[in-house]
């Protein structure tokens, strides 16, 4: 079998550990990175279905070289399109429709939406498909296709899933301060889960973390609580859906859960859909997320880079192993890594007083 290219977006800041989740993938090889994209060549291009820290798969197309600033550039691009042959996907008969979502990084002298209609009008000619514009809501029976700029090279690609990878079938739309499954799943990853381990979330809010920790590592003891009893039913639900165990309480995020926690894992408010509430504040949030942690565990967390995490946990005597910047729709954020690290055979915390 012929090996394939695999092209996968990804959240600013998580390359690597996508990179990471790649490697550990069977007949996956010449692993790249580079910001916001992961590409690898493997046997089968389904085994991007198992990758959860990514937001989005396609099948390399091909790559246009010499495209640059000016809206000249696009008439040059249109004309190597129609050159472009060999379409790396057989189109099921139902495909009637072709749509593009384009980016580039950089000042450019035409928008993400002249790129799309430049590169959309001459692949769905060329294709026998209709156009679709990406403002659009029509997506029954469409033709998927990615394309990206970087410097003056352009990378098209195909999705490989109907839907973009970073949506779960168990997610209940339309919840206020839910993270993203990729940042989630990521969290995860970082938090090195055992089978056996009680895993806590003091801000478990509609449980997404929980349960992409649920769904890396089966059979760990999930624990979470929330002020809210809105936020708690959705985690249930959403458990449920995901075929996965919670043990959720309407509490304040400061109560002592289950002592001497082998994983604290939390998404705290960042004080833009949602804040703060209850008796946790900044003064005293190291404490309401390291509370339940033993000495020998480790705390995995993402907050706005304006709560200035890192600072807080020095502030109180704790250490990073990891900080991360992410940048997740527009705004930085941090992904910080707290606890005991094998590789050192040493604490990098300290015990909370009780």
């Amino acid at each position: 079998m012929d090996s394939v290219q695999v092209w996968c977006r990804v959240i600013r800041g998580l390359e690597w550990i996508a990179a990471a989740e790649a490697w550990l993938l069977p007949e996956v090889s010449n692993i790249k990175t580079r910001p916001r994209d992961l590409l690898f060549c493997c046997d089968n291009s389904s085994c991007a279905n198992q990758l959860r820290c990514i937001d989005d798969a396609y099948l390399v197309w091909g790559e246009i070289r010499g495209i640059g600033h000016t809206r000249q550039s696009l008439r040059n691009l249109k004309a190597s399109l129609f050159r472009l042959h060999n379409l790396p996907v057989e189109i099921n008969s139902k495909i009637k429709n072709l749509r593009v979502t384009a980016s580039f990084l950089g000042k450019r002298n035409y928008s993400r939406y002249d790129l799309e209609a430049a590169v959309g009008g001459v692949l769905a000619n060329n294709l026998g498909l209709r156009f679709i514009d990406s403002r659009s809501k029509e997506n029954l029976n469409v033709l998927w296709v990615r394309f990206h700029l970087l410097e003056d090279k352009g990378l098209i690609g195909i999705r490989i899933t109907d839907y973009p990878c970073h949506r779960r079938i168990w997610r209940v739309q339309g919840i206020a301060g839910a993270l993203h499954p990729p940042v989630a799943a990521a969290i995860a990853l970082l938090a090195d889960l055992k089978p056996g381990q009680t895993v806590i979330d003091p801000f478990a809010g509609s449980g997404t973390l929980l349960i992409e920790a649920g769904l890396q590592c089966p059979g760990l003891n999930l624990v979470g609580c929330d002020t809210s009893e809105e936020a708690i039913a959705r985690a249930y639900k959403q458990g449920e859906l995901a075929h996965i165990l919670l043990n959720l309480n309407v509490v304040d995020s400061s109560a002592v859960l289950f002592p001497n926690a082998d994983r604290i894992i939390s998404n705290p408010p960042w004080g833009l859909s949602t804040t703060l509430k209850g008796q946790v504040t900044n003064n005293n949030l190291i404490e309401a997320l390291l509370g339940n942690l033993n000495p020998f565990g480790r705390g995995v967390f993402i907050a706005s880079q304006k709560l200035q995490l890192p600072g807080l946990f020095k502030k109180a005597g704790f250490f990073p192993l990891l900080v991360q910047t992410l940048r997740i729709s527009g705004r930085l954020a941090e992904l910080v890594v707290i606890g005991y690290d094998s590789c050192f055979s040493s604490p990098s915390v300290k015990t909370l007083p009780a």
